[in-house]
């Protein structure tokens, strides 16, 4: 349907030549000199309707709704008809990615579960095979306190350490706690003692890796003693004395008597 407001026209015999010389134009300087032009008389315009216009299927609108690219010919919607963006999309996106992040972190956590599982069932199979935990933060002592003053008198008299140590100090010792490491006189003396209590099984065998983490001796010289020092010191024990070596013989079986 075409639809027009209606528009003024004028007939060909209304037309005729003449001279704009009503009303007069203020003069500017120029010359009035001018050709004869049509002119059509205001008397003689009628209001008429033109339907020789082809119809191009547009509809009558105050506004173009839509635009076409004469590039690409897409017509791309603006205004009220415009598709309005979607943002379902992108939480569901979102939330796919969450869940999976999720379902990571939970198998990450039943991994490590199970890596502690059995990290505890080779720890409960080393204590029953040697009695002791395999990483263990301290001596570990299985001593009583009748053995535990055998054991400070046994250590002042063989003259382990640079002074005299209470029974308290050795209980604390044993147990990683003194506020300051002990300066020893012999680290082979030292460790000949320490490797007798293990194999006793007085203390833990892993004696030299707390040692050496705990910093709980110094050398004769003030330095911190390392677990591979107290192994070379161990190794060359067999130098000691023998006055020495029974003094520490002596301690063992005086410790293992008091423990019947």
């Amino acid at each position: 349907m075409v639809t027009h407001a209606p528009h003024l026209i004028h007939l060909l015999w209304s037309i005729t030549n003449g001279d704009l010389i009503t009303p007069l134009i203020a003069p500017t300087g120029q010359p009035l000199e001018h050709l004869e032009q049509p002119l059509h008389l205001s008397g003689c315009i009628s209001i008429r309707f033109s339907f020789w216009q082809t119809p191009a299927g547009q509809r009558f609108s105050l506004m173009c709704a839509s635009y076409s690219s004469r590039k690409f010919f897409i017509v791309l919607t603006t205004g009220e008809a415009a598709d309005l963006p979607r943002p379902q999309s992108a939480v569901a996106e979102i939330a796919g990615f969450t869940r999976q992040r999720q379902e990571e972190l939970e198998q990450a956590r039943e991994r490590e579960t199970a890596l502690q599982v059995q990290a505890e069932k080779r720890r409960a199979i080393n204590r029953s095979r040697t009695g002791f935990d395999p990483t263990p933060e301290d001596f570990s002592p299985r001593l009583t306190d009748r053995q535990l003053d055998l054991l400070t008198e046994h250590i002042n008299r063989i003259g382990l350490f640079r002074r005299d140590v209470t029974r308290p100090e050795v209980e604390l010792l044993l147990a990683c706690q003194l506020p300051e490491p002990l300066q020893t006189t012999h680290n082979k003396l030292l460790a000949l003692l320490l490797e007798s209590l293990s194999a006793a099984r007085f203390i833990t065998p892993k004696w030299q890796r707390v040692a050496g983490a705990k910093g709980c001796f110094l050398s004769k010289l003030g330095k911190p003693l390392t677990a591979k020092d107290l192994s070379a010191a161990k190794q060359m024990a067999d130098i000691i004395d023998a006055k020495r070596e029974q003094q520490i013989l002596d301690c063992i079986r005086a410790l293992e008597a008091a423990q019947s």
